[in-house]
């Protein structure tokens, strides 16, 4: 009996094993294990076990092989990941589709490589890139109240003058308020 291990995509022999035995011997062709490959299970012959003839006798077995696609986003100014990388697992052939995120204070540019399309052999790798997004923040501090002592002030011109005496500092009760306004 002679059993065939196959790439089903490129119907290459990966390995070719000769069972030897006789006319009404049983046989049983193992099911192997190929690294990087995945047998096809729906595809697995029946006649992967029997009984041997005279005739020849030959057993195929079909494997396909393990592709992923990796997904990374990165500044592409600095090459940091600015968003956490995204793995698709299948096989050569599968169809895969990936796309750009929206990631906080960045803004997509573009990518490289195949966004979409059938998984190849091994691993596809996706780059999207991004720019950090710059801000210019303001800041501006306007005192608002002044309470001394119980008694509120007037605020001139986001200032006031007050009359204290180093004695009086430790007994005095005095309360600032502020109102904070930022823009960007």
């Amino acid at each position: 009996v002679e059993v065939n291990y196959i790439d089903k995509i490129t119907n290459e022999v990966m390995k070719k094993e000769l069972i030897p035995g006789y006319e009404g011997k049983s046989y049983e062709a193992e099911v192997k294990s190929f690294e990087g490959y995945d047998v096809i299970e729906n595809e697995i012959p029946s006649d992967v076990n029997g009984t041997m003839s005279t005739s020849k006798k030959v057993v195929n077995i079909y494997y396909i092989a393990k592709s992923k696609v990796v997904s990374k986003y990165v500044e592409k100014s600095t090459g940091r990941q600015v968003a956490e990388k995204e793995i698709k697992e299948g096989h050569e052939t599968d169809p895969y589709e990936t796309e750009a995120k929206d990631v906080k204070y960045y803004k997509y540019l573009d990518s490289e490589g195949q966004t979409s399309g059938n998984m190849k052999k091994g691993t596809t790798e996706v780059t999207y890139n991004y720019r950090k997004l710059e801000f210019k923040v303001d800041i501006e501090k306007i005192l608002s109240s002044v309470t001394l002592n119980g008694k509120e002030q007037k605020v001139k011109d986001n200032g006031i003058k007050l009359d204290l005496k180093s004695k009086d500092l430790e007994n005095t009760d005095l309360e600032l308020v502020y109102t904070i306004k930022i823009t960007n």
